[in-house]
């Protein structure tokens, strides 16, 4: 370590590069596995199986990017394409077999979601090795490694700029549930879903403490089913629960809630705001 680094306190090697560093390294380490024999049999073969992968991995993000089925399967790839759905139809198969199983042996539903919920985190576990989708997942992690790699330095610096804005009191647990998935997009940057889960939260919180007889005082020529978002939060300033702030960071989440499910490509700039005028309002409805 140079003498600059050991006076000043810090660490020489930056962690975005040496993250970036140990998946190239494993990244080109597979491939020169999969180029030599390794007296695994014939070369050529090897380096078929190595390329057919890749591309059915390659397919698969291409098609899972949007949840549209784009690509079409090539012809030298249908035997990885029959593998992965046998071991789709036998993992559905099973969970059916386990949920009859349970629902004859008379488990309550809390129990037999239980049990469902258990047989979903077997299901997270890799494919086995003797399988070609091995390889296929292998790909997959290495796509993901560096997308998060990309995010790490970003999402540092997001957790300190969310560090002062946390709530005085603590929120409901519903309430808590979401802030946390609030939390979780905008570090990692998913600034549109996080601006979605802000208005999910007051949607939630203004339901929760404007209950029908406030509306009724305030909500004047349209019948309880038509009651929406903008008329609870109305209703609510009106009965004095919130402040005009709160009632216009309020409209706010709203109004870029909306504009998020419709890909406004402006919203990423809002969402920071976004949790701030989330938190207010939540901390004056005392969700």
């Amino acid at each position: 370590m140079d003498d600059e680094y050991l006076e000043k306190g810090y660490y020489k090697h930056d962690l975005k590069i040496q993250l970036e560093t140990c998946i190239d390294v494993y990244e080109q380490d597979r491939e020169e596995y999969w180029a030599e024999e390794h007296d695994r049999g014939d070369l050529d073969l090897s380096k078929l199986i190595y390329e057919q992968t890749e591309r059915f991995g390659d397919r698969i993000l291409k098609n899972t990017e949007d949840l549209v089925s784009e690509q079409p399967v090539d012809e030298d790839l249908e035997h990885l394409d029959s593998e992965f759905q046998k071991l789709t139809e036998e993992n559905n198969a099973l969970k059916n077999s386990i949920i009859s199983s349970a629902k004859c042996k008379g488990l309550k539903p809390s129990e037999i979601e239980g049990v469902v919920r258990l047989f979903s985190q077997l299901e997270n576990d890799p494919p086995k090795r003797d399988s070609k989708l091995r390889l296929v997942w292998e790909r997959l992690c290495i796509k993901l490694a560096w997308d998060m790699t990309e995010k790490v330095e970003v999402g540092a610096n997001r957790i300190l700029q969310l560090y002062n804005l946390g709530m005085e009191t603590k929120p409901f647990d519903t309430t808590l549930v979401f802030l946390r998935r609030v939390s979780r997009c905008f570090i990692w940057g998913f600034d549109p879903e996080c601006v979605i889960l802000c208005r999910g939260v007051i949607d939630s919180a203004f339901r929760s403490a404007v209950d029908d007889e406030i509306c009724k005082r305030h909500i004047r020529g349209k019948p309880p089913r038509f009651w929406r978002l903008f008329d609870r939060i109305k209703a609510a300033f009106k009965e004095g629960l919130i402040s005009k702030d709160a009632k216009d960071a309020a409209y706010r989440i709203k109004t870029r809630g909306n504009n998020a499910v419709h890909h406004d490509p402006n919203i990423y700039k809002h969402a920071l705001d976004t949790i701030r005028d989330t938190l207010l309002v939540l901390e004056e409805l005392g969700a």
